[in-house]
């Protein structure tokens, strides 16, 4: 099997854990400036095989060997 299939799901939760804390750290920012609870969505756009390229990847912050 493929080492790419093997890492990728923890790559994702990587992902899924920075989402969450952008996440949680907007709606405290927002409550504070509204005073008041707020409800968020968060929508997040895929890309069609974005782990086969080195460029997403680098963005997403994994290390990228030559």
């Amino acid at each position: 099997m493929n080492l790419l299939f093997l890492l990728l799901p923890r790559f994702i939760e990587r992902i899924r854990f920075r989402l969450q804390s952008i996440d949680s750290a907007a709606r405290e920012q927002i409550q504070k400036l509204i005073e008041g609870k707020v409800y968020l969505e968060l929508f997040v756009k895929v890309q069609p095989k974005w782990w086969l390229s080195r460029t997403r990847l680098a963005e997403l912050g994994d290390r990228v060997e030559e």
